[in-house]
């Protein structure tokens, strides 16, 4: 793994990976799903990414850009089986790369925090919306 990358507190490395507060519900030959949600500085939107995150993604790869703030603690607060991989390098794109090779194998799906305070306030508006136009 490349000098940049460095994995913070994550489980012995397994063919396949489970999280841990969940019991492995997935039918047979199922692929692990593992959410990517690269994030820097978000201690304020982790919430909403993190915790309508659906049972059927079986591990949760959060990876840090080097925050200053609490974006760290407030995601093992909200989901404490998140894995941490923190990204030295600047970018978006680092920040993907380092998480898919965090990943072991299955689906990979990248999920995003930065337009998370975009979509909880679409949230917000949506039923009255929905109401008004019939």
């Amino acid at each position: 793994m490349p000098a940049s990358s460095q994995i913070a507190s994550s489980p012995p490395a397994r063919s396949r990976r489970v999280n841990r507060d969940r019991h492995d519900t997935r039918a047979p030959g199922r692929p692990t799903v593992t959410a990517v949600i690269p994030a820097k500085n978000e201690e304020r939107n982790i919430t909403w990414v993190l915790q309508p995150i659906p049972a059927m993604v079986d591990e949760m790869i959060l990876v840090d850009g080097l925050s200053v703030d609490r974006t760290i603690e407030v995601a093992r607060l909200i989901r404490p089986d998140v894995r941490v991989v923190e990204e030295k390098q600047h970018g978006k794109g680092a920040a993907l790369r380092a998480g898919f090779r965090a990943v072991a194998e299955g689906i990979h799906v990248r999920l995003s925090v930065y337009s998370s305070s975009f979509e909880a306030g679409y949230r917000r508006r949506t039923p009255s919306s929905a109401t008004d136009s019939g």
